[in-house]
Protein backbone atom coordinates (compact mmCIF):
# COMPACT_ATOMS: atom_id res chain seq x y z
CA UNK A 1 0.00 0.00 0.00
CA UNK A 2 1.49 3.41 -0.56
CA UNK A 3 -0.99 6.12 -0.02
CA UNK A 4 -3.70 3.89 0.40
CA UNK A 5 -3.99 2.52 -3.11
CA UNK A 6 -2.28 -1.34 -3.57
CA UNK A 7 0.98 -1.21 -5.45
CA UNK A 8 1.35 -4.50 -5.19
CA UNK A 9 -0.26 -7.78 -4.15
CA UNK A 10 0.97 -11.34 -4.14
CA UNK A 11 0.20 -14.57 -1.83
CA UNK A 12 2.71 -15.04 -0.05
CA UNK A 13 2.37 -18.92 -1.06
CA UNK A 14 3.72 -17.55 -4.28
CA UNK A 15 7.28 -16.68 -2.30
CA UNK A 16 7.91 -19.11 0.46
CA UNK A 17 5.15 -22.45 -0.20
CA UNK A 18 7.25 -23.89 -2.89
CA UNK A 19 10.58 -23.26 -1.50
CA UNK A 20 12.86 -26.25 -0.39
CA UNK A 21 13.13 -26.43 3.36
CA UNK A 22 15.86 -28.45 4.84
CA UNK A 23 16.16 -30.28 8.50
CA UNK A 24 19.88 -30.47 8.95
CA UNK A 25 20.86 -32.80 11.78
CA UNK A 26 22.49 -29.90 14.68
CA UNK A 27 24.54 -29.79 17.32
CA UNK A 28 24.52 -26.82 20.29
CA UNK A 29 27.48 -25.19 20.51
CA UNK A 30 29.52 -26.49 23.56
CA UNK A 31 29.35 -23.88 26.12
CA UNK A 32 32.79 -21.93 26.09
CA UNK A 33 35.74 -22.44 28.56
CA UNK A 34 35.74 -19.99 31.38
CA UNK A 35 38.12 -16.99 32.04
CA UNK A 36 40.86 -17.36 33.95
CA UNK A 37 43.83 -15.65 35.02
CA UNK A 38 42.39 -12.70 33.91
CA UNK A 39 45.79 -10.75 33.25
CA UNK A 40 46.57 -7.11 33.97
CA UNK A 41 45.69 -4.84 31.06
CA UNK A 42 48.22 -1.44 30.39
CA UNK A 43 45.37 0.76 28.83
CA UNK A 44 47.84 2.63 26.22
CA UNK A 45 49.09 -0.92 25.50
CA UNK A 46 45.97 -2.26 24.87
CA UNK A 47 44.50 0.89 23.10
CA UNK A 48 47.55 0.47 20.58
CA UNK A 49 46.62 -3.04 20.05
CA UNK A 50 43.14 -2.60 19.10
CA UNK A 51 43.57 -0.20 16.84
CA UNK A 52 46.77 -1.55 15.23
CA UNK A 53 44.38 -4.10 14.76
CA UNK A 54 42.99 -4.25 11.05
CA UNK A 55 39.53 -5.75 12.73
CA UNK A 56 38.92 -2.74 15.04
CA UNK A 57 41.49 -0.25 13.67
CA UNK A 58 39.60 3.48 11.33
CA UNK A 59 38.04 2.11 8.35
CA UNK A 60 38.05 5.27 7.06
CA UNK A 61 40.52 4.27 4.03
CA UNK A 62 37.40 1.91 2.39
CA UNK A 63 34.57 4.56 3.37
CA UNK A 64 36.33 7.74 2.27
CA UNK A 65 36.74 5.71 -1.55
CA UNK A 66 32.91 6.26 -1.75
CA UNK A 67 30.38 9.35 -2.84
CA UNK A 68 28.54 9.89 0.76
CA UNK A 69 26.86 13.24 -0.07
CA UNK A 70 24.42 12.12 -2.52
CA UNK A 71 22.00 14.60 -3.16
CA UNK A 72 23.55 16.89 -0.06
CA UNK A 73 21.45 14.78 2.03
CA UNK A 74 23.80 13.21 4.57
CA UNK A 75 23.40 14.67 7.66
CA UNK A 76 25.89 12.36 9.87
CA UNK A 77 28.78 10.86 8.03
CA UNK A 78 30.40 7.57 8.27
CA UNK A 79 32.53 6.90 11.21
CA UNK A 80 29.86 7.55 13.95
CA UNK A 81 27.62 4.90 15.65
CA UNK A 82 25.24 5.15 12.74
CA UNK A 83 24.60 6.91 9.58
CA UNK A 84 22.10 9.97 8.39
CA UNK A 85 20.36 10.50 5.45
CA UNK A 86 17.92 13.18 5.24
CA UNK A 87 14.69 11.98 3.41
CA UNK A 88 14.54 14.38 0.64
CA UNK A 89 12.09 17.46 0.64
CA UNK A 90 11.22 17.11 3.82
CA UNK A 91 12.87 17.22 7.51
CA UNK A 92 12.59 13.72 8.55
CA UNK A 93 15.84 11.66 8.25
CA UNK A 94 16.64 7.55 8.32
CA UNK A 95 19.23 6.15 9.79
CA UNK A 96 21.55 3.27 9.19
CA UNK A 97 23.77 0.67 10.73
CA UNK A 98 25.46 -2.77 10.62
CA UNK A 99 26.73 -4.62 13.15
CA UNK A 100 28.01 -8.06 14.52
CA UNK A 101 30.65 -9.35 17.40
CA UNK A 102 31.29 -12.87 15.58
CA UNK A 103 33.51 -13.83 18.55
CA UNK A 104 30.84 -13.71 20.65
CA UNK A 105 29.18 -15.91 18.28
CA UNK A 106 31.04 -18.55 18.25
CA UNK A 107 31.60 -18.40 22.14
CA UNK A 108 28.09 -18.27 22.44
CA UNK A 109 25.61 -18.59 19.06
CA UNK A 110 22.44 -17.48 21.24
CA UNK A 111 23.85 -14.97 23.25
CA UNK A 112 25.99 -13.31 19.94
CA UNK A 113 23.01 -13.61 17.87
CA UNK A 114 20.98 -11.48 20.87
CA UNK A 115 24.40 -9.09 20.97
CA UNK A 116 23.96 -8.16 17.36
CA UNK A 117 20.78 -7.42 16.99
CA UNK A 118 20.81 -5.01 20.23
CA UNK A 119 24.52 -3.36 19.28
CA UNK A 120 22.47 -2.44 15.74
CA UNK A 121 19.35 -1.10 18.16
CA UNK A 122 22.14 1.21 20.58
CA UNK A 123 23.69 2.28 17.54
CA UNK A 124 20.23 3.49 16.71
CA UNK A 125 19.22 4.74 19.64
CA UNK A 126 22.46 6.99 20.12
CA UNK A 127 21.61 8.97 17.22
CA UNK A 128 18.33 9.83 18.35
CA UNK A 129 16.39 7.62 15.54
CA UNK A 130 13.51 5.64 16.77
CA UNK A 131 14.68 1.71 15.41
CA UNK A 132 12.03 0.38 12.84
CA UNK A 133 13.09 -2.89 11.48
CA UNK A 134 16.01 -5.25 10.32
CA UNK A 135 17.82 -7.33 7.43
CA UNK A 136 20.16 -10.03 8.07
CA UNK A 137 23.04 -11.59 6.16
CA UNK A 138 23.53 -15.07 7.88
CA UNK A 139 27.55 -15.64 6.86
CA UNK A 140 28.69 -19.21 8.20
CA UNK A 141 30.12 -22.18 7.38
CA UNK A 142 29.47 -25.49 5.78
CA UNK A 143 25.73 -26.13 7.16
CA UNK A 144 26.36 -29.82 6.25
CA UNK A 145 28.41 -30.20 9.67
CA UNK A 146 26.21 -30.32 12.85
CA UNK A 147 28.72 -28.00 14.80
CA UNK A 148 28.23 -25.74 12.05
CA UNK A 149 24.42 -25.83 11.75
CA UNK A 150 24.16 -26.30 15.49
CA UNK A 151 25.84 -22.72 15.17
CA UNK A 152 23.45 -21.01 12.59
CA UNK A 153 20.30 -22.70 15.09
CA UNK A 154 21.51 -20.59 17.99
CA UNK A 155 22.35 -17.46 16.17
CA UNK A 156 18.64 -17.55 14.93
CA UNK A 157 17.41 -18.12 18.11
CA UNK A 158 19.16 -15.47 19.88
CA UNK A 159 17.91 -13.22 16.73
CA UNK A 160 14.37 -13.82 17.10
CA UNK A 161 14.04 -12.89 20.66
CA UNK A 162 15.84 -9.63 20.30
CA UNK A 163 14.10 -8.54 17.64
CA UNK A 164 10.98 -9.54 19.18
CA UNK A 165 11.59 -7.67 22.42
CA UNK A 166 12.81 -4.74 20.88
CA UNK A 167 10.19 -4.77 18.06
CA UNK A 168 12.55 -4.08 15.45
CA UNK A 169 11.59 -6.81 12.94
CA UNK A 170 13.44 -9.28 10.82
CA UNK A 171 11.96 -7.98 7.08
CA UNK A 172 14.48 -9.41 4.56
CA UNK A 173 17.82 -11.36 4.89
CA UNK A 174 20.08 -13.23 3.07
CA UNK A 175 22.39 -15.87 3.53
CA UNK A 176 26.14 -16.64 2.99
CA UNK A 177 27.26 -20.03 3.49
CA UNK A 178 30.06 -22.78 3.04
CA UNK A 179 32.54 -20.08 3.88
CA UNK A 180 35.80 -22.00 4.50
CA UNK A 181 39.29 -21.98 3.40
CA UNK A 182 40.73 -26.08 3.80
CA UNK A 183 37.59 -27.25 5.78
CA UNK A 184 38.29 -24.45 8.23
CA UNK A 185 35.22 -22.07 8.62
CA UNK A 186 34.59 -18.79 9.29
CA UNK A 187 33.79 -17.53 12.63
CA UNK A 188 29.44 -17.26 12.40
CA UNK A 189 29.10 -13.76 11.52
CA UNK A 190 25.17 -13.43 11.48
CA UNK A 191 25.07 -9.56 10.29
CA UNK A 192 22.43 -7.31 11.50
CA UNK A 193 21.67 -4.31 9.03
CA UNK A 194 19.25 -1.82 10.68
CA UNK A 195 17.41 1.35 9.81
CA UNK A 196 15.46 4.00 12.08
CA UNK A 197 13.77 6.74 11.48
CA UNK A 198 13.74 10.58 12.88
CA UNK A 199 10.52 12.71 12.72
CA UNK A 200 12.79 15.48 12.41
CA UNK A 201 16.19 16.05 12.11
CA UNK A 202 16.49 18.40 15.22
CA UNK A 203 16.58 15.40 17.03
CA UNK A 204 19.75 14.20 15.79
CA UNK A 205 22.20 13.28 18.97
CA UNK A 206 25.70 14.29 17.51
CA UNK A 207 28.75 11.85 17.60
CA UNK A 208 31.36 14.62 17.83
CA UNK A 209 31.99 15.96 21.43
CA UNK A 210 31.94 19.82 22.05
CA UNK A 211 34.65 21.27 24.82
CA UNK A 212 32.07 21.03 28.21
CA UNK A 213 30.37 17.92 27.31
CA UNK A 214 30.69 15.59 30.78
CA UNK A 215 30.65 11.65 29.24
CA UNK A 216 27.85 9.60 31.29
CA UNK A 217 27.84 6.18 31.62
CA UNK A 218 23.83 4.43 31.03
CA UNK A 219 23.06 1.17 32.64
CA UNK A 220 25.52 -0.92 35.29
CA UNK A 221 28.39 -2.16 33.73
CA UNK A 222 30.97 -4.86 35.76
CA UNK A 223 33.21 -5.07 32.95
CA UNK A 224 33.68 -8.57 30.47
CA UNK A 225 37.11 -9.57 29.45
CA UNK A 226 35.68 -13.17 27.68
CA UNK A 227 35.82 -12.83 23.68
CA UNK A 228 37.28 -9.22 23.66
CA UNK A 229 39.20 -7.51 20.81
CA UNK A 230 41.17 -6.42 23.97
CA UNK A 231 42.04 -10.29 25.23
CA UNK A 232 42.74 -11.37 21.61
CA UNK A 233 44.59 -8.38 20.34
CA UNK A 234 46.76 -8.00 23.33
CA UNK A 235 47.24 -11.65 24.76
CA UNK A 236 46.36 -13.78 21.83
CA UNK A 237 43.69 -15.26 24.07
CA UNK A 238 39.82 -15.93 22.95
CA UNK A 239 38.56 -17.83 26.49
CA UNK A 240 35.61 -16.85 28.01
CA UNK A 241 31.58 -16.66 27.17
CA UNK A 242 29.71 -13.70 25.54
CA UNK A 243 28.51 -11.32 27.36
CA UNK A 244 24.68 -11.59 28.29
CA UNK A 245 22.54 -9.49 27.03
CA UNK A 246 19.59 -7.65 29.00
CA UNK A 247 17.15 -6.52 26.33
CA UNK A 248 14.86 -4.55 28.71
CA UNK A 249 17.54 -2.91 29.90
CA UNK A 250 18.73 -2.15 26.07
CA UNK A 251 14.88 -0.56 26.03
CA UNK A 252 15.46 1.66 28.85
CA UNK A 253 18.25 3.02 27.57
CA UNK A 254 16.62 3.82 23.91
CA UNK A 255 13.88 5.72 25.98
CA UNK A 256 16.75 7.62 27.64
CA UNK A 257 18.33 8.74 24.30
CA UNK A 258 14.93 9.38 22.67
CA UNK A 259 14.45 11.77 25.88
CA UNK A 260 17.91 13.81 25.38
CA UNK A 261 17.16 13.81 21.83
CA UNK A 262 14.33 16.30 22.15
CA UNK A 263 16.80 18.20 24.92
CA UNK A 264 19.34 20.23 23.02
CA UNK A 265 22.38 20.07 23.53
CA UNK A 266 23.55 16.75 24.26
CA UNK A 267 26.08 13.92 22.48
CA UNK A 268 24.96 10.38 22.77
CA UNK A 269 27.30 7.04 21.92
CA UNK A 270 26.35 3.75 22.03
Amino acid sequence: MHNGTIKADLPLKALSGTAPEYDRPWIETPKANKLENIPDVDPIKGLVAILGSANYGSKSWVYEQYDTMVMADTLVHPGSDAGVVRIHGTTKAVAFTSDVSPRYCNANPFEGGKQAVAEAYRNLSATGAKPLATTDNMNFGNPEKPEIMGQFVGCIKGIAEAVSVLDMPIVSGNVSLYNETYGSAILPTPTIRAVGLLSDISQIIKYTPNDGNELVLIGITKGHLGQSALLKELYGREEGDAPKVDLHAEKNSRRLCSIMSQSKPYNCSS
